[in-house]
């Protein structure tokens, strides 16, 4: 049966087929007699030729009771366990949300309608993405399906309405017997996401996939298939890419345990050890700087370029040693930059980043480069620091952990937001490590002023 059409630029149509007989997979077919969405066929494999049959009325009925069929032979098995009991519990008690969203990713596999993966662009995004990939991959190579997958890396934690819209445009070139899948993957739980969660349920099967602390006001929780660590007893130590490689082991038994390790280490987990620790830093740069690996046209990078650098171990290794280079004269920068002030025990660091940017290279971002800054300082003597980074339109805070179970970024946010409504657009993040928006960055100076001014008041009381 003709599932799902994609349509040329020049004319040309791509046609997906799904076996509705007693077989399994799928097929492409390009060219030829024009098919229509939904018409039973009799396809001739070697020929590459496909033939209507008459009186194949119950095309959809033989569609899905073939659809039905891979639910048993393929979501099968026990909640997938790590090592870690407190992972592994965590994991037990998400188990039944995430049979849904893996059926549902399943279920458009084997029709091949179209599945949109937006993954945040930092090593925790990307691992659950890369994860995702190789998971579908065994799937599709075990079962013999087409599948039709679209990969964008996303440079924000919020989904906005323009965001949805070239999404409708992308899915605009097919027409398939379902709605195509928008999946997402270490996202925020940001209100600004509102306008694109209410555009994409109009037009999409939505699936997200986050582990970000819950924020009052954010839509997201209104999705059927929408799973969040803290909905389940855990918190933002359960990474999204080990949330997106766990949920993948309802369907596919492919090895994910170092991108899991990339994954906690990229977003400092406290489960992190040292397994991923090179997968880490590679996707922490190549979702950093893809100009320096492709040339400056490079806007986006899906996880069959990345599973194509990792297998290239003499260029993966290259890439590290440039990475690490730029890393430690950041650093060195911020270090000779950056503005200690003390409060009884505690450091509280400021930083303008500009005063570190290197305009030859994207690497480091600024929020990770935060972090590892942050690192640098406690390193340095200063065991309970706050870090409050300047970078354009932004505040970037990050605490330690001797501040952090003192004083939490949610409530400085918070603080900010209700303070200076004027002033600040927004704000979000983890518990120890968070972003404040504002409407106009000439603001930053005082602004960062008003935040410090906050902390140290917190940690003064």
């Amino acid at each position: 049966m003709v599932t799902c059409i994609k349509r040329g630029y020049g004319g040309e149509e791509t046609y997906f087929i799904a076996r509705v007989d007693a077989g399994s997979g799928s097929a492409v077919v390009t060219g030829g007699r024009r098919l229509v969405c939904g018409e039973v066929i009799e396809y001739d494999e070697s020929a590459g030729t496909a033939t209507p049959v008459e009186g194949a009325e119950n095309g959809k009925e033989l569609l899905a009771n073939k659809v039905a069929s891979y639910r048993q032979d393929v979501i099968t098995g026990r909640p997938y366990e790590t090592g870690n009991a407190e992972i592994d519990a965590a994991t037990a008690r998400m188990w039944g949300k995430l049979e849904e969203v893996a059926w549902l990713i399943v279920r458009k596999m084997v029709v091949s309608a179209p599945i949109l993966v937006r993954f945040h662009n930092d090593a925790d995004g990307a691992g659950g993405a890369y994860a995702l990939y190789l998971s579908l991959k065994e799937l599709s190579e075990r079962l013999g399906l087409a599948g039709n997958c679209i990969w964008t890396m996303h440079r924000s934690v919020s989904y906005r309405r323009e965001d949805c819209m070239a999404d409708i445009l992308t899915s605009n070139a097919y027409a398939c017997t379902e709605k195509p899948l928008a999946l997402m993957i270490d996202f925020g739980t940001n209100p600004d996401s509102n306008g694109g969660i209410e555009c994409a349920v109009d037009r999409f099967d939505v699936a997200w996939l986050d582990h970000h602390p819950l924020v009052e006001g954010f839509g997201g929780y209104g999705i059927k298939d929408y799973v969040n660590t803290w909905q389940f007893g855990s918190g933002s130590e359960y990474t999204a890419g080990l949330l997106c490689a766990a949920m993948c082991k309802c369907f596919s038994k492919v090895d994910t345990s170092e991108i899991e390790g990339a994954s906690l280490i990229g977003d400092y987990s406290r489960h992190a050890g040292a397994a991923g620790a090179e997968l880490s830093a590679l996707l922490d740069f190549l979702t950093s700087d893809l100009q320096a690996v492709y040339g400056p046209s490079k806007a986006n990078i899906t996880p069959q370029e990345i599973d194509a650098i990792v297998k290239d171990r003499e260029r993966s290794s290259e890439m590290l040693r440039y990475a690490q280079i730029r890393m430690d004269e950041a650093l060195d920068r911020g270090m000779a930059a950056v503005k200690l002030s003390a409060v009884k025990e505690f450091t509280i660091a400021t930083l303008d980043f500009e005063d570190v940017r290197h305009e030859d290279s994207k690497y480091p971002l600024p929020g990770r480069y935060s972090s590892k800054l942050l690192d640098r300082i406690e390193g340095s003597g200063a065991v309970k620091a706050c870090l409050v980074v300047s970078v354009g339109q932004y505040l970037l805070i990050r605490l330690g952990s001797g501040i952090c179970g003192r004083i939490g970024v949610d409530a400085l946010v918070e603080f900010m937001k209700s303070g200076y409504p004027d002033i600040v657009e927004g704000g979000g993040g983890h518990r120890c490590a968070g972003s404040i928006k504002l409407k106009d960055k000439e603001a930053s100076a005082e602004m960062a002023g008003a935040l410090v001014k906050e902390v140290r008041n917190r940690l003064a009381a």
